[in-house]
């Protein structure tokens, strides 16, 4: 190991912040997810401290508003703190119009968390290049990180300020599939084959120019959730040789020296007040008002271990908000699983009387599972909706509203004028739209959608009901025996999301086979019907 010591930065952040070419989990459904955060940071400290190594750490607004403690903890230990700015965030209204003011409160606010002064920020790639000093205004910072080309030696490249302007770090990276690649980062490290991963650290060690390592806090996590909105190139880069990463940034560690990027500069921790709370401020909770109707959800489950801690925090917020209005129970209907489902089900809702997991001892298909649950449900009015919360249960009060007394069942509807999809494979817009079309030619009740699995039934409405089809086509045909029964069916016009977590089941050629069978025989019925009844209307002429 030589003298030269190299930059090194962790991106603060919780792996479902990840976003890339416009695909990742809305910002609105973080709080959803069980956090990592925690357990991530205490693991990145105990390899630091073992190595005698600090680090930069960019913080973005999020984290900081939730997490001020641990911040403080890091600086504590030595670490600098620093600013993460994302124009997504700006792009979605969350901060200032002018990113100079949107810099300096955020610089400010972190600093009376952190109790040090913060003197620099990475910002993320925008859709249009930001120019140097953040905005239109004179930068708050001492440096600014970003990514960009690289068109020469993978070292640290650095602009010096002028006329009060930071100090500009350039971090060579790749644009693959929408996202910045850093070429001596966290990914390279992964994705590096084994039999070069010795010369590559044997580089780092004989290197007589500083580079700059960065990483994201998740890739130190062993159990990290993968995401299903990304692609298949994205999740390739974010996840491929995850297993591995530690390991190795282990060893890249005992072969070259760290410092971090304050120190590169000949910055001095500065400590500064520490004035803001370091936890969030919770609103009281709103008192209970007057219980209307008594409200059973039900939720079919198969292999989906990896979700249920999500689906955790949607009925907490759901409790919390219709809870208020309604009573509310649920029952989990575990279709077979041949993964821990059934074990994170008692883990994480066998305490609570108000939950009921049943089980399948074989995978029979979501309709039999969703008439399953409805069958153990003890209220009349049933709602059901997919694990992966594709619909969002926020929703619910809305359609409860429309379940007139006449009413046997209201159908959330993505392809209403008033609804639409986001980041839904166009495969299974394109079935599911044709599916309804077809089914909209052969029923009574003309609807936008027919194939939701996002309802609120009158659980009196299905006694007696027996399906043919027990997967994927009989939730349209659920509707359809209510529908040739006369039963008055509601639409409510909702948004479908993409899919978070997990894998979808839905298999395209047997959901487009499925449908095309039970449409024959809904038309073959209606034919038979038609038929009787001119039948008896001919003999009743002759009587």
């Amino acid at each position: 190991m030589n003298d030269i010591r190299h930059l090194l930065s962790v991106d603060f952040e919780e792996h479902f912040q990840l976003v890339t070419s416009g695909r990742g989990v809305p910002e609105r459904h973080w709080d959803r997810f069980p956090s990592r955060i925690v357990d991530n940071t205490e693991r990145v400290l105990r390899l630091l401290d073992r190595h005698d190594t600090k680090a930069t750490f960019f913080v973005g607004d999020w984290v900081a508003e939730r997490y001020g403690a641990l911040i403080a903890d890091i600086a504590l230990e030595g670490h600098e703190i620093a600013c993460r700015l994302s124009p997504s965030r700006r792009r979605a209204g969350l901060a200032f119009a002018d990113p100079s003011l949107h810099a300096v409160q955020f610089k400010r606010r972190l600093e009376s968390v952190a109790g040090r002064a913060v003197h620099g920020c990475r910002i993320d790639r925008p859709a249009r290049a930001v120019p140097s000093g953040v905005g239109s205004g004179a930068s708050p910072f001492r440096y600014e990180c970003r990514p960009g080309p690289a068109l020469g030696p993978l070292r640290v490249t650095t602009r010096a300020a002028s006329d009060g302007t930071p100090v500009q770090l350039g971090m060579p990276s790749l644009r693959i599939a929408g996202q910045d690649v850093p070429l001596v980062g966290g990914e390279s490290l992964r994705h590096v084959p084994g039999a070069l991963e010795n010369r590559l650290l044997a580089g780092w060690a004989r290197s007589r120019a500083p580079h700059h390592f960065t990483f994201k806090l998740w890739e130190l996590d062993p159990d990290l959730a993968r995401l299903a909105v990304l692609s298949s190139v994205q999740r390739l880069i974010c996840y491929r040789n995850h297993h591995l990463f530690e390991e190795r940034f282990a060893r890249l560690l005992e072969r070259a020296a760290f410092s971090p990027v304050r120190a590169h500069l000949g910055l001095a921790e500065e400590k500064v007040a520490r004035t803001a709370p370091l936890a969030p401020v919770s609103a009281p909770p709103a008192e209970p008002e007057v219980p209307g109707v008594p409200v059973s959800i039900i939720v079919p489950c198969f292999n989906e271990e990896a979700g249920l801690s999500y689906l955790a925090n949607v009925f907490s917020a759901l409790d919390a908000e219709l809870g208020r209005r309604h009573r509310l129970s649920f029952v989990l209907v575990d279709d077979g699983s041949t993964d821990r489902t059934r074990q994170e089900m008692q883990r994480l809702f066998g305490h609570d009387g108000r939950y009921r997991i049943v089980r399948h001892e074989m995978n029979r298909g979501i309709a039999a599972a969703i008439l399953t649950g409805i069958g153990a449900a003890k209220d009349d009015i049933v709602v059901t909706m997919d694990s992966d919360c594709s619909y969002d249960p926020a929703r619910i009060e809305d359609m409860l509203a429309l379940l007139a007394p006449d009413v046997a069942l209201v159908t959330a509807s993505p392809y209403h004028a008033d609804a639409g999809v986001e980041g839904v494979p166009g495969w299974r817009i394109f079935v599911s739209r044709g599916a309804s079309s077809l089914y909209r030619m052969v029923l009574r009740t003309q609807l936008a959608t027919y194939t939701s699995c996002f309802r609120v039934y009158r659980k009196r409405a299905l006694e007696g009901l027996i399906l043919h089809h027990e997967g994927f086509i009989g939730v349209a045909e659920m509707l359809a025996r209510l529908d040739m029964a006369g039963g008055r069916i509601a639409e409510y016009p909702v948004v479908l999301e993409a899919r978070v977590l997990g894998r979808s089941k839905l298999r395209l050629f047997r959901t487009i086979v499925g449908h095309l069978r039970l449409l024959g025989a809904i038309f073959a019925t209606r034919l038979r019907d038609r038929r009787r009844a001119g039948a008896i209307a001919l003999t009743k002429e002759e009587g």
